[in-house]
């Protein structure tokens, strides 16, 4: 298992989300820093005793080192954690250096990651490398502040539409035991875990893999579904209606900059923006916009909510702001 992932699963077990699976897992891994543990014999008497500690154990250092930080958050639901306190905290609890170079080894001990979260209604997001994310509700996505030189990561729970920014680095999509790897490209992957992971390309190809062993190649239109019980793998061709149900039709704008939000805007009626001011794409905007309206309402709706003037430059396709 990989670094991310490890964390994410001892988060879900502190948060008592983990599967019967993922349970065993994490003790297993606990008991393996004791080499005299028997306490997950079946039949053991202290079995549930020692798990009610570990559980106590692992939350009370996690959460005694978290509350010496100072936690930015920002409006809108992605919250920032700086990953070093996470390896401090681990170091703490089982005292040995081999756990933090096994963590954090060869990373910046300041590299932030972020976490967006979708509640009830879709949100939207611009990644390190200009990427686009539309995180489906009831959603999770893990990233990185600044993505490395050799790779761009990130771990998704729950549905997500992603349209990458063509780079040298592979983009890599780790959704349970799937990764999806693509060097720029549009496609959707829906995770459910209790049921099954669909994937579902646009346009573009990428190449899906489950722990390390390429299933296969997917082109635009191809659709891969695993089933979560069995591990079968089927692909096949995605329908129309299927397609159509992959584009976002509506995304809310959480307190996002008008840089965030001009990306959207650009991908959906194809108008490059121009300011005036560079520091007018760092206002901020909330509110939701609808792909079924014109363009120029949802830049009235912009003018009226942080003041900033529009041309809309029709033949050359491109929208000058100013400041109001």
């Amino acid at each position: 298992m990989d670094k991310d992932s490890l964390l994410i699963l001892i988060e879900k077990y502190l948060n008592e989300e983990a599967s019967p699976a993922e349970k065993k897992w994490v003790e297993n891994w606990y008991a393996g820093f004791d080499a005299g543990a028997d306490w997950l014999e079946a039949g053991s008497e202290r079995a549930d005793q020692i798990r009610e500690e570990l559980r106590q154990s692992l939350l009370h250092k996690l959460n005694g080192w978290q509350q010496l930080q100072v936690v930015e958050r920002q409006v809108f639901s992605i919250r920032r954690r700086q990953r070093w306190s996470w390896a401090a905290a681990m170091l703490l609890l089982l005292g040995g250096s081999i756990l933090f170079y096994f963590l954090y080894h060869g990373r910046r001990t300041n590299e932030q990651m972020l976490v967006m979260e979708a509640t009830n209604v879709p949100l939207t997001t611009t990644l390190p490398d200009s990427s686009v994310v539309w995180l489906q509700p009831h959603s999770r996505l893990h990233y990185p502040a600044d993505f490395s030189n050799h790779q761009r990561t990130v771990v998704l729970e729950g549905t997500a539409l992603f349209e990458v920014m063509a780079r040298p680095q592979p983009f890599v999509v780790n959704s349970g035991r799937l990764s999806t790897h693509v060097l720029g490209t549009t496609f959707s992957v829906q995770a459910d875990q209790a049921d099954s992971i669909a994937i579902t390309v646009l346009e573009g190809k990428v190449a899906v893999s489950r722990d390390h062993n390429v299933l296969g190649t997917l082109e635009a239109s191809d659709r891969l579904i695993c089933l979560s019980h069995s591990g079968a793998c089927t692909i096949g061709k995605a329908n129309r209606l299927q397609l159509q149900q992959m584009q976002p039709q509506e995304v809310l704008f959480d307190n996002q900059t008008l840089r965030e939000v001009t990306i959207i805007l650009t991908q959906w009626y194809g108008y490059t923006f121009q300011v005036q001011d560079a520091s007018i794409m760092d206002e901020r905007y909330t509110g939701s916009v609808n792909r079924r309206d014109h363009l120029d309402e949802l830049l009235n709706t912009i003018h009226d909510v942080n003041h900033i003037n529009y041309h809309i430059d029709h033949p050359n396709k491109r929208v000058i702001l100013n400041w109001k």
